[in-house]
Formats: C-alpha cells, structure tokens, sequence
C-alpha cells in the first residue's frame, strides 16, 4: 500500500512544523524568568528544568535524572517534599503565595520566597505519573514590601514625636522665627 504524495508531504509538514514548535517552545523555556520542572514518580526524579530553575540554587546544581530531594537535600526539611507526595498521591494540585525557602549549600544558603504550582502530570490513561513545578522568585518584592513597611512605621513615629514635641511645654514658649539652640 502506497501513500499518496499529497498526503505524504502533508504528514512531513505537519511533523516538521509540530517538531519547530518544540524547538520554539525550548527555547521560551530556556529564556522565561519562570521556574519550571519536571518530576517523573513517587521519587520526584527531575528529569527535565530550565535555567531559572537552577539558578535559583545558584546554577552550579545542574544534574537531572536523580531525585529532587537527593539533588538538593535542603529541600526535605523545609516540607518541600512532602507537599510533592501529596500532590503525587492525591493528583491534586497546590499552589502558594510568597513561600519562604532557604537554598543553598551549607555556608552558601540564602532565603528566597516564591509564588508558586505543584501540577500533578498524568499518563495517557490519566494516573498521575509526576508533578509540574511552576514558580516566580518574589524575593525583590518581598524584601521591597518589607522595607516600605519599615518606612512607613518610622514616618508614623516620626509624626507622633513632631506632635508631642508641638505640644510640650519647651515647644510653645518658642517663637515660629526664633533660632533654635
């Protein structure tokens, strides 16, 4: 049996389109600021991040094919994988705003929060065979919320000393032109 040519040509465009469209999309993931990964079963072996992935733990952790939690062991403490075997077990996705995670090696570690989705992956016949992970690094906003914060509680003291000090008694026998001593 013999495929028409028409057809023939149709079936290579398709698949030489669908595999540029892979390509294309590598190359979004490889270039977005996004955290993304890939964790194949119970052990969460990482098999697939992009380079904002392991940047966040310095760039210098690069290996796939082995456990997340054997990869970066800082991890396990923080509940970090326990939160992934629920989502494995349950096939329920979690999400989190400005999760707080110390990374790092011991010596090396540094505190980052993150928003972020635990997506279970499931097979062709719909069981959960992996978890997606999906995160920004909201540590420059946190650290910016925490310092107008920071601001906003000392322009509020700095109102309430200028009004006592208007009402004290040293306060009122100046004169507005006066120097001050």
């Amino acid at each position: 049996m013999s495929i028409p040519s028409d057809r023939l040509e149709a079936v290579t465009a398709r698949s030489t389109t669908a595999y540029t469209r892979t390509e294309e999309y590598e190359d979004l993931f490889d270039q977005a600021p996004v955290i993304f990964a890939a964790l194949c079963g119970p052990q969460h072996v990482l098999e697939a991040a992009n380079p904002a992935f392991f940047e966040v733990f310095d760039g210098e952790r690069t290996q796939t094919g082995a456990p997340v939690g054997e990869l970066y062991p800082e991890l396990g403490p923080q509940g970090v994988l326990d939160r992934l075997d629920a989502v494995y077990a349950t096939g329920t996705a979690y999400r989190a705003r400005g999760g707080r995670l110390v990374l790092g090696a011991p010596g090396a570690e540094r505190e980052g929060f993150f928003d972020f989705t635990y997506e279970p992956r499931r097979d062709a016949v719909g069981r959960v065979d992996g978890v997606i992970v999906i995160a920004v690094e909201t540590t420059p906003y946190h650290h910016a919320q925490l310092l107008a914060a920071e601001q906003r509680i000392l322009l509020e003291q700095i109102a309430r000393d200028a009004r006592s000090a208007r009402s004290s008694p040293t306060w009122r026998g100046r004169s507005r032109t006066s120097p001050r001593n």
